[in-house]
């Protein structure tokens, strides 16, 4: 799986690569308050996807917060019991189970 993922980023920045080399002619953006600029075609292009991709994964960590949290509090409570747990075994008697 990690083969076809990195295969798959090796394609996609190879054609980014190619798409910013053969679309560097200006173009023109005017994006209404603000006064038109002129920027290369793959920076008109491939910016906002970029700018999309930083985005989604802001979200995406933000939305994951409460769930890091939820995992950081049953990790301590899981290592708490397992510390309950091993004293419960040194204080029970040889022979005689915890369960009985």
């Amino acid at each position: 799986m990690r083969f076809v993922y990195w295969g798959l980023t090796a394609v996609l920045a190879v054609v980014c690569a190619v798409f910013a080399a053969y679309n560097r002619g200006p173009v023109a953006l005017d994006l209404w308050p603000f006064p038109a600029f002129e920027l290369p075609l793959f920076l008109a292009v491939l910016g906002p996807l970029a700018i999309g991709f930083l985005f989604g994964g802001l979200i995406a960590w933000l939305g994951h917060l409460g769930l890091r949290r939820d995992r950081r509090r049953l990790t301590k409570q899981a290592e708490r019991l397992q510390a309950q747990l091993d004293q419960a075994k040194e204080i029970a008697p040889p022979g005689r189970s915890l369960a009985s």
